[in-house]
């Protein structure tokens, strides 16, 4: 994240649902929630994330970026049934929520060399 924040990383950018967080900020919880998962697991893996759209979700992709893991927003507006499907899609190896992550057990997709976002939206282009 270094590379992005260059000489202005104490500012305040990225307003949050309670206060303001600095790229500072951001890159330490990115790095905690990054070792805090990279503990859980080995290698590569998919992570659902189920966490309302906001600083928690952002951290989460950033995490699982930086982890080298493939990344897919569930987004939770369009109901348990549609979260429902696309986990069952998806078959993550595990499931994001805000700072909680659930290890999932049976098949899981191949995945690829590289990483990659898959977002499942409320189908709003906006």
């Amino acid at each position: 994240m270094s590379t992005w924040i260059g000489n202005d990383a104490d500012a305040v950018h990225i307003p949050s649902e309670n206060h303001l967080v600095s790229y500072n900020e951001l890159a330490r919880m990115v790095e905690t929630r990054a070792a805090s998962w990279s503990s859980d697991l080995a290698g590569k893996a998919l992570i659902a994330d189920t966490t309302p759209r906001g600083l928690g979700q952002i951290v989460n992709m950033l995490a699982a970026h930086s982890l080298g893991f493939c990344y897919s927003y569930v987004d939770h507006r369009r109901g348990a049934s549609f979260a429902s499907k696309a986990l069952n899609l998806l078959s993550p190896n595990a499931v994001a929520n805000d700072d909680v992550l659930s290890l999932k057990n049976g098949p899981q997709h191949s995945l690829p060399d590289s990483s990659a976002n898959v977002i499942f939206t409320s189908g709003s282009t906006g």
